[in-house]
């Protein structure tokens, strides 16, 4: 169909467009982080108005066998990258999922207008990809492993 909607009920996918899988800003990302990005966009159904309403929180990355802490970190990569941008925070009494933004994707403006995707990753240059690359890195809290026995001869 010309709207992009499947013609089977029930049945849908997540666009990933040679655009967005050739940026190096997607390039750049984690594993873990372009998975949770695939995840966060099969969220949305579609409709411009949901986009700044897609609810995805780390624990529902678990189900992936991605843990909280993993998920936690590619969700700040993906914000550090322009991919995602928090729209509202997580609300613990209620259990309600911080709700996300994704760039890739058209959203509607206040009077329910359609707007482009702001694509905002993909407008990075090397350096820039780089410089976020170095600031993911650092903000990553570095896990030792624990001490094993330290034999002596």
């Amino acid at each position: 169909r010309a709207d992009g909607r499947s013609k089977r009920e029930g049945e849908s996918f997540v666009r990933l467009p040679h655009r967005l899988i050739d940026a190096p800003a997607f390039k750049a990302l984690s594993p873990v982080a372009r998975t949770m990005l695939t995840l966060v966009m099969a969220r949305y159904c579609g409709n411009p108005a949901h986009n700044g309403d897609l609810p995805f929180a780390a624990r529902d990355a678990e189900a992936w066998g991605i843990g909280r802490t993993a998920a936690s970190e590619a969700l700040a990569e993906l914000v550090a990258f322009g991919f995602l941008e928090r729209a509202s925070e997580a609300a613990m009494l209620g259990r309600v999922a911080r709700r996300w933004r994704c760039s890739e994707l058209p959203t509607a403006d206040g009077s329910g207008r359609e707007v482009a995707p702001t694509f905002a990753a993909r407008r990075l240059t090397g350096d820039d990809v780089a410089r976020i690359c170095a600031q993911v890195a650092a903000n990553r809290q570095v896990r030792k492993p624990p001490d094993l026995f330290l034999w002596s001869v």
